[in-house]
């Protein structure tokens, strides 16, 4: 004898709401060298030897930032330390200028990052000019006498601690103290995608029956109807029961229920 189906049709209207989450870039570092040198420091917050110059080029810019001796290690620092979360573009331009005693496209312009007043790994430095340096996400400089703009985006999941933006020109490049030049430097977080939040709002039957026993969930969109789609089989754990219909959230169209006693 066939279990009779269960006296229990409900008619459930679904709906979700939704929003959406944005956040802006944030620009959390600045530098022109149309002032002074304040913002930076050297080894060791010491003395360094990183100056203001007029742009050698006349490119139309002003002032920008060069060295009169080269160095191992990080010449200059800035005198804050970054903590930063997620995604971040560290952008810059830079001006290798060959002379005569510089060697072209090895003269000595590197950028790092690194948590302390000096530079002793190889993979903090970011960007430079020396194509050989064992540096293994190193992005190359171009030295030919004319200014370009880099971008470096980094994960600070991958950077790791808290950091200074360090500059130098290398001591061991084929350049001359005064032929790496640096302008217009900034640190700028990335905004995350936009999220998308919603609220769901799911279908909940209580199913009262035999505990124990086998009951098909079934559902039809009108009603009278002999056109009932299967939802699941449920194997009873308690009675009452309280059945959620996980498929509702997907549509905001009426639904009728039935649960049916499978033999």
């Amino acid at each position: 004898m066939n279990k009779p189906i269960l006296n229990l049709v409900l008619a459930v209207c679904t709906a979700g709401l939704s929003a959406i989450s944005t956040c802006s870039a944030a620009i959390i570092f600045s530098e022109d060298f149309e002032g002074d040198l304040r913002q930076w420091t050297g080894q060791g917050g010491g003395a360094h030897t990183g100056v203001i110059v007029p742009d050698p080029v006349g490119s139309g810019r002003s002032n920008v930032l060069s060295f009169t001796d080269l160095q191992l290690g990080g010449e200059v620092f800035t005198t804050n330390i970054f903590s930063l979360s997620g995604t971040f573009v560290i952008s810059f331009d830079y001006l290798g200028l060959p002379s005569t005693n510089g060697v072209y496209g090895d003269l000595g312009g590197f950028l790092g990052l690194f948590d302390d007043l000096f530079v002793p790994m190889d993979s903090a430095w970011k960007a430079g000019t020396q194509d050989s340096y064992p540096s293994p996400d190193l992005l190359l400089l171009t030295d030919d006498g004319t200014w370009h703009h880099y971008t470096i985006t980094l994960n600070y999941g991958a950077v790791g601690s808290p950091f200074r933006l360090a500059l130098e020109d290398f001591i061991y490049s084929g350049g001359v103290p005064g032929d790496a030049f640096f302008d217009n430097i900034q640190i700028e977080t990335v905004p995350a995608e936009p999220a998308s939040l919603s609220i769901g709002v799911y279908a909940g039957i209580e199913i009262t029956g035999t505990v124990g026993a086998v009951y098909r969930a079934e559902y039809a969109t009108e009603l009278p109807t002999t056109n009932w789609t299967a939802i699941t089989n449920i194997v009873l754990p308690s009675s009452p029961y309280l059945f959620f219909d996980a498929q509702s959230i997907n549509t905001a169209a009426k639904r009728f229920y039935r649960v049916v006693a499978v033999e």
